[in-house]
């Protein structure tokens, strides 16, 4: 009997170890749990005010009336300009932009371009980019020549095409 007290009892001690051992590491937890928590959850608010414009970009093209070009009269001219003001209001932002012409032609039509009578090269149709400068009254000219040569031609039939000229924009990168 006295042995089976002595294991009764250390039972009984061990599962009190027990209990006592996972009521310590529970309360551990929600003290590491609570204490992170209120430490660790800060929040901070900062507010910043700011009053700014924003810069107007200006890009006016202007242009001549529609041209035909025929047999008889092969080279058309077409004048255009392309400019950073409109009126008294001069672009506040340096524009970066490049010409396109847009045209679905055949080796009979061939396109030159010139800016302020020098000749530009095309690329695909395509110039290369040019830079209006900010708060600077700046007017480029341009002229468009469009030849037709008709010995090019591989049939006989005349083409009716409207060329179209594009002008991509975009404000420089600072």
């Amino acid at each position: 009997m006295k042995e089976q007290n002595k294991v009764e009892n250390k039972n009984d001690t061990v599962k009190t170890n027990r209990k006592v051992t996972i009521a310590t590491v529970i309360f551990m937890v929600l003290i590491l749990f609570l204490a992170g928590y209120s430490i660790g959850k800060s929040i901070t608010e900062v507010i910043i005010e700011s009053k700014a414009e924003v810069a107007e970009p200006i890009l006016e093209v202007k242009s001549d009336p529609k041209i035909d070009v025929t047999a008889i009269d092969n080279i058309g001219e077409y004048n255009f300009t392309v400019s950073n003001y409109k009126e008294n209001n001069i672009s506040e932002v340096n524009l970066r932009y490049f010409l396109e012409i847009k045209a679905d032609v055949d080796d009979s039509i061939k396109f030159q371009l010139y800016k302020n009578n020098e000749e530009i090269k095309l690329e695909e149709n395509c110039s290369e980019y040019m830079l209006l400068e900010k708060q600077k009254k700046q007017e480029d000219k341009y002229l468009l020549k469009i030849v037709y040569e008709k010995q090019n031609k591989p049939n006989l039939q005349d083409i009716l095409e409207k060329v179209q000229i594009k002008v991509h924009s975009q404000q420089e990168k600072v």
